[in-house]
């Protein structure tokens, strides 16, 4: 059996093509919004190195506003204390 006939058996059982559906619709946004806001940043600039710093900001930026992130991501820790260092805001430690 190949795998595209595994894969198509799988979604053949019960519920599992819409419950496959639904995540990837659900999900859909987290990808795309990055992606916009590059795609956006490049047109506006010329400058894929600005577009990417801004998504790397924007990133860091959610390490500090999801504290449950930085406690289970330790390595992100730092980054997150730059971030907010950047912002002006301080993160009780």
């Amino acid at each position: 059996m190949t795998p595209v006939q595994r894969f198509a058996r799988v979604l053949r059982a019960p519920d599992v093509a819409r419950l496959l559906g639904a995540a990837v619709l659900a999900r859909m946004p987290i990808g795309i919004d990055s992606l916009g806001m590059v795609l956006f940043v490049r047109a506006e600039t010329g400058s894929f190195a600005r577009a990417g710093l801004v998504a790397a900001i924007r990133i860091a930026d959610q390490l500090v506003d999801c504290p449950a992130v930085v406690d289970h991501a330790p390595v992100a820790a730092p980054v997150a204390l730059v971030a907010a260092e950047l912002h002006g805001r301080a993160i009780p430690l």
